[in-house]
C-alpha cells in the first residue's frame, strides 16, 4: 500500500450524492419554515398594534395667521422643502417630518365643533416642534446666520445633550435638540 485512499464504489457515491441532496433540501425546507413563521409573527405584531402597518406617513398641521410669512420662515430660515402649495395650505418636509401650514380652519363635517387656530398667547402653547440635530451648536450658528433669533445659545440640560429654542412667526416654540451621546436609549425628558 502506497498510501492510496480507497475510493468508494459507485453505489456508495450515489448514496452520498442522495444524502447531500437530501441535506440541502432539508436546509431549504427549514429556511422556508422559519421565513413563514417570521412573516406570520410580523403580521400578528402588526395586528396587535393599532393601525398595524396601515400608516404610511405622519404630519402635523400648524394653523398660522400669515401663510406666506410662515412658509417663508420654514422654507428660508429652517430649510424645509415645499412639497405642495395651494391657496390656503402649504405642505413642507424636513427629512421625515411633514408639516402643513394653514390659516384658521373652521369646523367641518368630519371635525364638527373644532376650530384650528394659531396660538392666542406666545407664553402658553400647546405645541413644541422638536428638530433633533447631530450638532446643536453648529445648527444654532447656521440658523443664526440665516437670521433666526434664539432665546439663548445652546444649553446643556441636567439630563445631557444640548438644546436651544426659537419661535416661528406665530409664536410656536421650536426646539433644536442634540441627544446626549452616551447610551442608545432615547431620553424623553427634553420633551417635558
Amino acid at each position: 500500500m502506497t498510501g492510496d485512499i480507497p475510493q468508494p464504489s459507485s453505489g456508495v457515491k450515489v448514496k452520498l450524492l442522495i444524502s447531500g441532496i437530501a441535506g440541502v433540501m432539508a436546509l431549504g425546507a427549514l429556511a422556508g419554515f422559519l421565513l413563514i413563521h417570521l412573516q406570520r409573527a410580523e403580521r400578528q405584531r402588526d395586528v396587535a398594534r393599532p393601525l398595524g402597518s396601515q400608516v404610511v406617513s405622519a404630519a402635523i398641521m400648524l394653523p398660522v395667521s400669515d401663510l406666506k410669512l410662515s412658509e417663508s420662515f420654514y422654507r428660508d430660515k429652517l430649510g424645509f422643502e415645499v412639497l405642495s402649495e395651494q391657496r390656503d395650505i402649504v405642505l413642507l418636509r424636513k427629512t421625515n417630518l411633514l408639516l402643513y401650514l394653514a390659516p384658521v380652519s373652521p369646523p367641518t363635517p368630519e371635525k364638527p365643533d373644532v376650530v384650528l387656530a394659531p396660538p392666542e398667547s406666545r407664553e402658553r402653547l400647546s405645541q413644541n416642534l422638536v428638530l433633533e440635530v447631530k450638532d446643536c451648536q453648529k445648527a444654532y450658528e447656521e440658523l443664526r446666520g440665516r437670521g433666526v433669533e434664539f432665546f439663548t445659545p445652546p444649553q446643556r440640560p441636567p439630563w445631557g445633550g444640548w438644546r436651544c429654542f426659537t419661535r416661528d412667526p406665530d409664536g410656536y416654540l421650536i426646539e433644536i435638540y442634540e441627544q446626549k451621546s452616551s447610551g442608545s436609549d432615547v431620553d424623553l425628558t427634553p420633551f417635558l
